[in-house]
């Protein structure tokens, strides 16, 4: 568990930021915190029950979805690494089919 939270779980707080327009950003980051804030209180709320009817198949099903984003994490977020707020929005505005001048 603690490695999904310094791998994957901060992308939920980084991402949205960097790739949103700037009239979006705000709310656009306050709806992926607030979503990540309540999967997490399901998974919270879910895992006792499932460990005490399933065992240790319960982590099994979590690997399969966390598996299942892997391609999804590949193909569709594009690399943000060393790239300007300015070129970023050139990325989406590209892939949206979009002018952004």
């Amino acid at each position: 568990m603690g490695l999904f939270t310094t791998g994957f779980q901060s992308t939920v707080w980084v991402y949205p930021p960097e790739i949103l327009p700037m009239e979006w950003r705000a709310k656009g980051t306050a709806l992926a915190t607030s979503t990540n804030w309540i999967i997490n209180f399901a998974v919270v709320k879910i895992m006792p029950i499932s460990i005490s009817n399933i065992g240790w198949k319960t982590y099994i099903i979590f690997a399969c979805f966390n598996a299942s984003f892997v391609p999804v994490i590949y193909f569709f977020y594009p690399e943000t690494a060393g790239k300007s707020l300015e070129e970023i929005d050139e990325i989406f505005a590209l892939r949206s089919g979009s002018d952004n001048e």
